[in-house]
């Protein structure tokens, strides 16, 4: 049976063994990769134990996730390991160590390790209602083979779909990044399968690293993303995400509160406490919506016409009358059809699509708030900021506030 993390609160260990005595500083080796959000974050989270309840000596070199065990670790006589564990040859050489190992990967079964892992079932969960949120009834699954978590993640995501009453195609990908596979045979087969899929579908990719390869296929069948495709992925790795193009949608993991776990995990069991019962689950944070799956999946029609043209030529200032005069349906026909089909009007789908850019580059670009305003197409800082009291509770200099600690990328 594993164990939930559902907000519970996070508070400092306390164990028999090391009640009224001083302990020794605990040397703990982490062999955890940094290519990835994943590891990153993980990194982040034991850092963060360690500041708030006691300082570790901790012996860590960045490494990929296939080359984590150094030369040294099979004769390092340190106190405790926190490790991804990713096949059976590395889980036993970790075993031979003789030491507490606390795995936060979950990629090789029959561990005799604790888990402390994202909840994949969750995450899956997670992207399939956003998906059906979005109104879509087509879906499909990318996972990688020979991944436990992947196939947890897409019988979850079918799951969860069976029960909302829709089937779910799936595709195989190549599950390992570090070797070498046919890029352009696989790239075939993905555009044959997506293809093959009724549009418009929704589709879960089981981890952000492989969300380009299916947003190059799409682009090679000529599918449009997110008109025709709509993609989610996992971990909201930020650097792999908006690198593609779209921006690929992503559920975000909380891998700080892994690695926060797992340290406190292995403190417990350095100082005497053996872990018992299953695998912690940590669960996801929710999903951060990019432009890959920004979209609602309805008919082609009258309705699809002025969102399209709503969604491209907001910013560049056209009018709900400019929408009408190039859809070929009558203003009060159209109104009500639109209404119909996404419950509300042209005008606040205009003035959305708006807002959302401007707070988009008032988190992501150092542009000040009147520049904001004239590329956003509301003329006037006056203007932005008015709608964005009414229609979203906030101020643009509040908004702002809120992201002065996240990097900047977008100069413009």
């Amino acid at each position: 049976m594993s164990t939930t993390l559902a907000g519970t609160r996070i508070s400092p260990f306390e164990t028999n063994a090391t009640a009224g005595r001083e302990p020794a500083i605990p040397h703990v080796a982490l062999l955890v990769d940094t290519a990835l959000e994943s590891g990153r974050g993980t990194l982040s989270g034991i850092v963060a134990f360690t500041r708030q309840y006691g300082a570790w000596l901790t012996f860590h070199e960045p490494r990929d996730i296939e080359h984590l065990l150094p030369d040294w670790i099979a004769n390092w006589r340190g106190h405790g390991i926190i490790a991804r564990i990713q096949n059976v040859e590395m889980r036993r050489l970790l075993a031979r160590t003789g030491l507490p190992v606390v795995d936060v990967l979950g990629a090789s079964r029959g561990s005799p390790f604790p888990l402390v892992h994202v909840d994949d079932a969750a995450i899956a969960r997670l992207a399939a209602g956003h998906l059906l949120d979005q109104g879509f009834s087509s879906f499909g699954f990318c996972h990688m083979t020979g991944q436990p978590w992947s196939l947890v993640r897409r019988d979850a995501f079918r799951q969860h779909l069976k029960h909302a009453g829709h089937p779910c195609a799936c595709f195989n990908m190549a599950g390992d990044r570090f070797v070498q596979y046919a890029w352009e045979t696989e790239q075939v087969q993905l555009a044959t399968w997506l293809l093959s899929l009724r549009k418009p579908v929704g589709i879960m990719i089981c981890s952000d690293w492989r969300g380009q390869a299916v947003l190059v296929a799409c682009r090679r069948a000529g599918l449009r993303v997110p008109d025709d495709v709509a993609l989610v992925g996992v971990d909201n790795d930020t650097t792999l995400c908006e690198a593609c193009e779209p921006p690929l949608s992503s559920v975000h993991c909380d891998y700080h509160r892994v690695g926060f776990e797992a340290a406190r995990l292995l403190a417990r069991w350095m100082a005497g406490e053996r872990p018992s019962g299953g695998p912690l689950r940590v669960p996801p944070r929710g999903v951060k919506v990019r432009r890959s799956s920004d979209t609602l999946a309805i008919e082609e029609g009258h309705v699809a016409q002025a969102v399209r043209l709503i969604r491209q030529h907001a910013c560049a200032g056209i009018s709900v009358k400019e929408v009408v005069r190039r859809v070929p349906c009558s203003r009060t026909a159209l109104q009500r059809e639109f209404k119909a089909v996404l419950g509300r009007s042209m005008h606040d789908e205009l003035l959305g699509v708006k807002l959302d850019a401007a707070m988009f580059l008032l988190r992501e670009s150092n542009l000040s708030i009147a520049d904001i305003a004239e590329r956003c197409g509301f003329g006037s800082q006056a203007y932005l900021g008015a709608a964005l009291k009414t229609h979203r509770r906030t101020t643009p200099l509040q908004y702002r506030r809120l992201w002065d600690t996240t990097p900047r990328d977008i100069s413009l």
